[in-house]
């Protein structure tokens, strides 16, 4: 049989080349990948219909809603999004990204605007247009940008991973059908509105996405010179696909086998993306835990060093498949519950209660649906081990098992885009057991919509949270009136530089200060 064996290999090796049986360097395969389908082939987005904010997929249609996050839950919150899925016809695919994204730019620019300007610019003459304001708001505005732009690459604190970042959240819905189905298309309309009411009425403020929206976002996950949002915005051409659009054709992907390393030449760094997905879950989890997935609220050794995304999928089943389903499975279960072999094997009871939570949640009007949990890191490659060893880390101090998506990581990337979820998807990541089946209840407990509060919305003054949120905040951004500040600290806890922060900030957008100190 050893003979046989080596007269195999001999005749197998004796056509191959010497060079065939080295290893390639990156620069060879990356030439060999030449003629290999371009991954913006793999997407599945086609075009969009601007009189309905439409998106026309290869399988499906659907639309995007960009929320605001919240910064925490309760259980009235919970009650009002289970109408999400409760809406949601059968095949419905839905989707929440939580970027930890490291483009900062926008608001420290409107940070800086907001600083008196000078009222003579001499380089207007040399330059016609005007050059930098010299007055000292905008030189310590300008000092404090660079700063923060530093933060968001690398961290601040030598013992700590500290990074400066702007929390963004996406809800993807998309259904079976084609743009020619009149009917499907005004059922995704009406999903439409009413994911939009369900998601304003549990405190969640949310707006559509236009093709240009979708592209930018795309094209900030995948493009590693887009990703810190210094380009300029990309515009949708409705005259090309929209997947063709999405991705920069400079940008080479090499997938390997537990990472694709991302590289274009307007970025002389090599970005290592790396995907990982839930393998457990903790026996009980609700909304309000969810800030904690994003970063430890006190611990700062449990902290992310580079910039990530929470996606969860959900797909909605049929119920009436499904409702037949959960009755045999719970009648096995009470079986073997009941058996003379569950003495010795207490797990048993432990299932069966499962199933009497499951049937209960149905009774109530909740339905099944099969989810999906993806975490995506962002790092250097000398970094992406520390980064996934720091997201472990996080995860199981929740109750979490992380495992890494060795060898599924394009699947894994297209399962983090928005509008991806359609059923001929869905039905992959089934047969690859990598979908797990809870009720909508659970699905609203496990997505992530919290992260941390973002501020009132004018830069007067910047912040930092504790997981790295940006934080604009004006004290006279209070519709209510009562623009009262009161500011409590231990001795040498920094009340004095605060107080004298927010005078100068005001001071520089031209306010008028007043400071008086007694005692």
């Amino acid at each position: 049989m050893l003979r046989t064996l080596f007269g195999d290999l001999e005749s197998a090796l004796s056509g191959a080349k010497a060079s065939d049986l080295v290893p390639r360097s990156q620069g060879e395969s990356a030439i060999a990948a030449e003629g290999a389908a371009a991954f913006s082939e793999w997407l599945p987005y086609r075009a969009y219909l601007a009189d309905r904010q439409v998106f026309v997929n290869r399988d499906s249609l659907g639309f995007c809603l960009e929320v605001r996050p919240q910064s925490g839950a309760d259980e009235e919150m919970t009650r009002v999004l289970t109408a999400l899925y409760a809406a949601s016809p059968p095949g419905t695919g839905i989707q929440f990204h939580l970027l930890a994204s490291p483009a900062i730019r926008g608001p420290l620019a409107r940070y800086a605007a907001l600083r008196l300007a000078d009222h003579n610019v001499p380089e207007f003459a040399t330059l016609g247009r005007a050059g930098r304001h010299a007055n000292i708001h905008r030189t310590m505005a300008r000092r404090r940008v660079e700063h923060y732009l530093a933060g968001s690459r690398a961290s601040l604190l030598p013992a700590q991973s500290y990074l400066f970042r702007d929390f963004r959240l996406v809800v993807s819905i998309s259904i079976p059908g084609n743009p020619e189905d009149l009917a499907r298309l005004d059922e995704l309309l009406l999903l439409r509105d009413s994911a939009r009411a369900t998601l304003h009425a549990a405190g969640f403020p949310s707006r559509g996405w236009t093709a240009a929206d979708l592209i930018n976002w795309v094209s900030a996950l995948v493009d590693p010179h887009r990703q810190a949002g210094d380009g300029l915005a990309l515009t949708y051409d409705d005259g090309r696909e929209l997947r063709d659009q999405a991705i920069d054709r400079a940008t080479r992907m090499r997938i390997r086998q537990t990472g694709i390393d991302l590289f274009n030449p307007a970025d002389p760094q090599t970005t290592e993306l790396r995907l990982l997905s839930v393998r457990s879950f903790p026996p009980r989890f609700a909304l309000w835990n969810m800030g904690s997935l994003i970063g430890d609220l006190y611990q700062s050794t449990l902290q992310y060093p580079c910039p990530f995304m929470l996606t969860l999928g959900v797909h909605v089943l049929d119920p009436e498949a499904t409702h037949n389903w959960a009755f045999l499975k719970a009648a096995r279960a009470t079986t073997n519950a009941t058996s003379y072999m569950a003495r010795f094997l207490p797990d048993l009871q432990e299932r069966k209660s499962d199933w009497d939570i499951v049937l209960k949640a149905m009774d109530d009007g909740q339905q099944l649906v099969d989810l999906v949990h993806q975490v995506a890191l962002f790092a250097p490659p000398e970094d992406i081990t520390r980064a996934e060893q720091a997201a472990r880390s996080i995860f199981r101090a929740r109750g979490f098992e992380l495992t890494n998506d060795t060898l599924m990581m394009t699947q894994a990337l297209i399962g983090s885009l928005p509008m991806t979820l359609s059923a001929p998807f869905h039905a992959d990541l089934k047969r690859m057991k990598r979908v797990t089946t809870k009720t909508s209840s659970n699905a609203v407990h496990l997505a992530p919509l919290i992260a941390e509060w973002q501020g009132t919305g004018t830069p007067v003054l910047l912040f930092g949270g504790r997981r790295g949120q940006i934080m604009q905040l004006d004290v006279y951004d209070n519709p209510a009136g009562n623009y009262n500040v009161a500011i409590a600290g231990t001795s040498g806890s920094g009340k004095s530089l605060l107080l004298n922060e927010i005078a100068a900030a005001y001071l520089g957008t031209g306010a008028r200060v007043w400071i008086i100190d007694v005692g």
